[in-house]
């Protein structure tokens, strides 16, 4: 969600290679404060080739290429835990979902594979 304030730049798609399956990669996160039980929410959905990983997309020059919806919000509720704050930014992502895999889908004329990736354990088990 840093890079989201932080960093304004422009948009960069590449070429996806058409002999792989294409996948959209959805990234929820949030960051939460214990004091006031508030925070903000985001999340990217990438369309990247199926064997795409966040550990290989660190290793190019612009890793967060081929964004195609992204989103960030404060939390409306106030939030107990960090877990629950993440599960908020999980169910955000997942309401978007249907409508980019359908335009992914138009677009291409196969269903994309959809992957998540979360930086909190209890969500990921």
């Amino acid at each position: 969600m840093e890079i989201l304030r932080e960093k304004k730049e422009p948009l960069r798609m590449r070429t996806l290679n058409r002999l792989k399956r294409m996948k959209l990669a959805l990234m929820p996160d949030s960051a939460y404060s214990r004091k006031t039980y508030s925070g903000r929410l985001g999340w990217l959905i990438l369309l990247v080739e199926e064997d795409w990983t966040p550990e290989k997309a660190l290793e190019l020059v612009n890793p967060w290429e081929n964004c195609i919806s992204w989103h960030t919000e404060k939390h409306n509720h106030k939030h107990g835990s960090s877990t629950v704050a993440e599960a908020t930014a999980f169910e955000s992502v997942v309401k978007h979902l249907p409508r980019i895999k359908s335009l992914s889908t138009q677009m291409w004329g196969t269903e994309p594979l959809v992957t998540f990736f979360t930086d909190c354990n209890p969500l990921f088990e």
